[in-house]
């Protein structure tokens, strides 16, 4: 059953693409698409005057963006897919009931049919994040990117609380006012429907960490979950519309916040790369441990983010 969280990002991710594309159709070229498309794998090469903290950026962003990535991972947890069905997950505010959360993963025992459902659990899981996951974000980071190129000269400047609207002026220069506002509400979708979910993630997180580290907590709480979750949800809520108002009256650049925070996001993905190489490896009985392939590219994730980061902050300092 899908939560209303679900249903509202449901129908937010598809405005926002049907309008994304839409404007793509009116107003890129297959010439200009191709060129995007080929920078995104063009490896090696960074063109004169880039700024490797918004490339660093680009990664901390990409797919949830930063810790995100490591929350979407709790989808499979809540829906009770695998073992996922025997550890809890944390319930919905209006109809969920109170839920009991185990504190420790679990592992079904090693048995050749276990085996085998594990290994067809592990290929819904890749096919998943593949097929579903990355291929979206892929588009997801495409179609805006193009669409920047496609309308903005090349070199423009721009900072500020314009940001926004930036790439609507273009565009409105081009199809007139409708584009104007078809990119203000795409805007405010994005930033929405982004904000509704991040909303989610640390407080996730934190709720996860508190609760299986925490026997205390559990007995306060009762071993319902959602009490936790929901109170530091509330303190969270407060705590955004406070930065937002500290940010508007101190006039602080938010596209530099937001690179900021983007490039912060690395950090994370480094981290749960190499946990995640840990868990399974010290964890998992022979017979569920990943292939030596997956264990790779999760090493080259982990140097590829530690770069960009390190990268992103010694220009940031000034030490590039």
């Amino acid at each position: 059953m899908l939560s209303g969280l679900e249903i509202a990002e449901w129908v937010m991710v598809g405005v926002i693409f049907a309008i994304l594309i839409a404007l793509t159709i009116m107003l890129s070229t297959p010439q200009q698409a191709a060129q995007t498309f080929a920078g995104f794998f063009t490896i090696g090469y960074i063109p004169e005057g880039v700024s490797i903290a918004l490339i660093a950026a680009l990664a901390g962003f990409a797919g949830c963006g930063g810790m995100g990535n490591g929350v979407v991972t709790s989808y499979y947890r809540d829906k009770g897919l695998g073992m996922g069905a025997k550890v809890g997950a944390i319930p919905s505010i209006i109809r969920g009931r109170a839920t009991t959360v185990s504190p420790w993963g679990r592992y079904p025992r090693v048995s050749p049919e276990n085996t085998r459902r594990f290994k067809l659990w592990r290929k819904y899981a890749i096919a998943d994040i593949i097929g579903i996951f990355l291929l979206g974000s892929f588009i997801g980071m495409f179609l805006p990117c193009n669409l920047a190129l496609s309308v903005i000269p090349i070199g423009t400047k721009m900072g500020g609380w314009d940001v926004a609207a930036f790439i609507g002026k273009y565009i409105m220069e081009r199809i007139g006012y409708i584009g104007w506002v078809l990119v203000l509400i795409t805007g405010f979708w994005v930033l929405f429907s982004t904000q509704l979910g991040q909303c989610d993630v640390p407080i996730r997180i934190i709720t996860d960490i508190l609760w299986t580290s925490s026997e205390r907590i559990r007995k306060v709480f009762k071993n319902d979950v959602k009490k936790l979750y929901y109170i530091l949800l509330t303190f969270e809520a407060i705590w955004m519309i406070s930065a937002f108002i500290i940010v508007y009256i101190y006039r602080i650049s938010p596209l530099w916040w937001l690179i900021l925070l983007a490039i912060i996001g690395n950090v994370p993905m480094v981290a749960m790369a190499g946990v995640t190489i840990y868990v399974n490896n010290k964890f998992l009985p022979k017979e569920y441990k990943p292939s030596i392939w997956w264990l790779i590219a999760l090493a080259l994730g982990f140097m590829f983010w530690m770069f960009l980061f390190v990268e992103a902050i010694a220009e940031i300092l000034g030490l590039v």
